[in-house]
């Protein structure tokens, strides 16, 4: 999921709407993918 969305930025689109449309595409809501996200980077650093 989180690899979708950088998927997304990396294709040029800003992060709220690839956390959007990767919501959509999960059925999942925004918030949830927004978490993992964060964590995603949090773990990064």
């Amino acid at each position: 999921m989180v690899a979708r969305v950088r998927e997304f930025e990396a294709a040029g689109m800003d992060r709220k709407s690839a956390i959007s449309t990767v919501a959509d595409e999960f059925d999942l809501p925004k918030r949830i993918v927004y978490a993992a996200v964060v964590d995603a980077n949090k773990m990064r650093s």
